[in-house]
C-alpha cells in the first residue's frame, strides 16, 4: 500500500521547475566552458549530479503518484463489489 504524503501533489511542478533551472544554469555553464581547460569543466560534475539526483526523485515522485492512482482505484471497486 502507498502512504500518501502531506503536500504531495504540489511537490511535483516546484520540482519540475528546479530541474528546468538546473538544465539551463547547466547549459549556460558549458557553453561558457567551451575554451576552459579541463581542471575548470570537473566544477560542473556536482551540478550534472544534482541535476540527476533531482530527475531520479521526480520520477520516484511520478511513480508512486501512479501507484497511488491505482491503489485508489481497486479500493473503489471493491467497495463497490461489496455493496452490491
Amino acid at each position: 500500500m502507498v502512504k500518501r504524503r502531506e503536500g504531495f501533489d504540489k511537490s511535483i511542478p516546484g520540482l519540475e521547475t528546479v530541474i528546468a533551472q538546473q538544465k539551463e544554469m547547466l547549459e549556460k555553464i558549458a557553453l561558457e566552458n567551451k575554451s576552459k581547460s579541463n581542471k575548470e569543466k570537473k566544477n560542473l560534475a556536482p551540478i550534472k549530479k544534482r541535476l540527476k539526483q533531482l530527475e531520479g526523485r521526480l520520477s520516484g515522485i511520478k511513480k508512486e503518484i501512479k501507484e497511488y492512482e491505482q491503489y485508489k482505484k481497486n479500493n473503489e471497486l471493491e467497495k463497490e463489489k461489496k455493496t452490491i
